[in-house]
C-alpha cells in the first residue's frame, strides 16, 4: 500500500496459501466454502461459518464481522460482471484526482488531530495504520483503559496524551496520577498526584467516597500500575494487607464507573499486567487495552489474552507508541498520538 499497489488473491482452499503470503494481507474476507475444514485455515470459527450460507454473503477479518458483499451488475454471467466493473471503473477515474498517497509516520504529533471534536465519549488516542482515521476511545461507554507493553513501549507517553485530550474535551475535569514512585512527570500538569502505596491508597479511597456525587470528570491515571498489581505468593502479612488497602477502593471505582464520570487508565509491563488478581482482572474483563511495541504482535492472529482476534501483519515493527488496540473482541493496529516532551504545557496543541 506505501508504494500505491494492491494485490486481491482469490482461492477456495486457503490452507493452500503460503503463511508468508497470508500473513501479509491486511484483509480477509471469506465466503461460503464447501469444505468446512477449510474456514479453520481461513480462521473462520464454525458459528460464523454457519451465517455464510447466502450468495455474497461473507466474514471480513479487518472487521470481525459479516457483510454482504455488493456486485457490479445485476447478471450473474461472467461478461456481464466484467462489464459492470469496467463501467465502475470508468466512473472512478473520471471523478476528481486521487489525494497523495498518505502513509503512517513513526510519530503522529499533536497538530494531526488537532480539528477533531475532543470530550470523554471521544477520545482521539491515534491512527489507524491501516486507514489512516483516528482511533477513538469512549471512556462513558467503557470506563478503563489497560495499557500494556515493555520498557520504552510509550506507555507513559500515553498518559500524559490521554490526561492533555481530555482536558480539551472536558476544560474542567480533575487528573490524578499514581505512581509508586516519583518520575519525569510535571505534578503541576495534573490536578493532583499520590505516589506510593499509602498516598495512592488515600487518593483513592477519598474518591470512591464521593464518587456517586461527582458533577465533573475525573482521570485517574496509575503508572508501573503492575508494581500495585498483585503480592507475592507467601508474601508477609503486612503486604498483603497493604495490597488489599489499595485494592478495595479501586475496585469499588471500576465497579461503578460506568455510571459516573470517572475514566480509570493503568499503565504496565506486558509479562506483569497480562497475570492480574484483583483489580486488573476487572479491569481485563472490560477487554479494552493496548497493547504497546510487543514482539511478536503482527504474527498473532488470536491474542492470548483477551482471545481477540488480530490482523496478522508481517511487516509490524515494534516501536514506541505503535500496537493494537484491543476492544469488542477484536484489534486494531495504531500510533498513539505523541504529546510532546515532558515539559511541554498541556492544553490544546
Amino acid at each position: 500500500p506505501a508504494m500505491g499497489l494492491y494485490f486481491v488473491i482469490a482461492t477456495d482452499q486457503p490452507q493452500r496459501i503460503p503463511s508468508t503470503t497470508a500473513n501479509a494481507a491486511g484483509e480477509r474476507i471469506v465466503f461460503h466454502l464447501t469444505n468446512r475444514d477449510a474456514y479453520a485455515a481461513a480462521g473462520v470459527d464454525a458459528t460464523v461459518a454457519a451465517m455464510l450460507g447466502t450468495s455474497g454473503r461473507a466474514w471480513s477479518a479487518r472487521e470481525n464481522a459479516v457483510v454482504q458483499v455488493g456486485v457490479a451488475s445485476e447478471s450473474s454471467d461472467e461478461a456481464s460482471q466484467v462489464e459492470g466493473i469496467r463501467s465502475l471503473a470508468d466512473t472512478l477515474g473520471a471523478q476528481a484526482a486521487v489525494s497523495p498517497l498518505r502513509v503512517l509516520p513513526d510519530r503522529i504529533e499533536r497538530g494531526e488531530v488537532k480539528d477533531l471534536e475532543f470530550s470523554p465519549e471521544a477520545i482521539p488516542l491515534g491512527l489507524d495504520d491501516g486507514r489512516l482515521e483516528p482511533v477513538v476511545v469512549d471512556f462513558a461507554r467503557t470506563p478503563s483503559l489497560l495499557v500494556i507493553g515493555s520498557p520504552m513501549s510509550g506507555k507513559t507517553s500515553t498518559l500524559r496524551w490521554i490526561r492533555d485530550a481530555f482536558l480539551m474535551g472536558a476544560p474542567g475535569a480533575e487528573t490524578m496520577y499514581l505512581s509508586p514512585s516519583r518520575g519525569a512527570h510535571k505534578e503541576s500538569d495534573w490536578s493532583s498526584c499520590a505516589f506510593g502505596w499509602d498516598e495512592a491508597t488515600a487518593s483513592l479511597g477519598a474518591i470512591s467516597g464521593t464518587i456517586q456525587d461527582r458533577d465533573r470528570w475525573l482521570l485517574i491515571a496509575i503508572d508501573d500500575a503492575d508494581d500495585f498489581a498483585e503480592v507475592a505468593i507467601g508474601a508477609p502479612r503486612d503486604e498483603q494487607l497493604q495490597f488489599q488497602r489499595f485494592s478495595e477502593p479501586l475496585e469499588y471505582i471500576l465497579k461503578v464507573a460506568r455510571n459516573t464520570q470517572v475514566a480509570i487508565v493503568a499503565a504496565g509491563r506486558f509479562s506483569a499486567l497480562t497475570r492480574l488478581q484483583g483489580w486488573g482482572m476487572r479491569m481485563r474483563r472490560e477487554e479494552q487495552a493496548l497493547m504497546l511495541a510487543t514482539v511478536g504482535l503482527g504474527s498473532m492472529s488470536i491474542d492470548p489474552f483477551f482471545g481477540a482476534r488480530i490482523p496478522r501483519r508481517s511487516d509490524y515493527r515494534p516501536a514506541p507508541g505503535s500496537g493494537v488496540l484491543i476492544r469488542g473482541g477484536s484489534g486494531t493496529f495504531m500510533q498513539v498520538v505523541w504529546p510532546g516532551d515532558p515539559s511541554t504545557p498541556a492544553g490544546p496543541p
